[in-house]
């Protein structure tokens, strides 16, 4: 399966989205990104063991995802906008470049599955101490 995901490239100020925040999921799609926010990661070669909706359909829920206090019951406090990110930090610096100057670039699940990360939070209160593990093929 190939996907398209969505990741912030530019957060508004006093936003809880962060560079890298994976945004959307879809079907690969071949329309540009035009919002200045936004750029579009394609990924090709997804393994997919099932119908490709239901697990488009996990993906996207996964990725949607945001990390929430849930001891407050009622009214869970988001702590994190997304769970998922594409990092920014460890990209290769080519990759980094084609999606300044296209707000695009496109690869393989075997080259960019280790750039694709989760969120673990150490202290809520402080996102700089935040630690990240890779996706594995059992989280999808």
């Amino acid at each position: 399966m190939d996907i398209s995901l969505t990741i912030m490239v530019a957060p508004p100020e006093g936003s809880m989205y962060r560079v890298g925040d994976i945004i959307d999921c879809s079907l690969m799609t071949s329309s540009p990104c035009r919002h200045p926010r936004f750029a579009l990661i394609h990924i090709t070669g997804i393994p997919d063991r099932a119908p490709s909706a239901p697990l488009l359909k996990r993906i996207r829920r996964m990725f949607g995802a945001s990390i929430e206090d849930n001891q407050q019951l009622l009214n869970p406090i988001v702590l994190r906008r997304r769970k998922w990110f594409f990092d920014p930090v460890n990209t290769p610096n080519a990759v980094k470049q084609a999606i300044r100057d296209n707000k695009e670039f496109t690869a393989t699940w075997a080259q960019l599955k280790e750039y694709i990360r989760r969120k673990l939070i150490t202290k809520n209160d402080d996102e700089s101490l935040d630690t990240s593990l890779p996706i594995e093929s059992g989280d999808l």
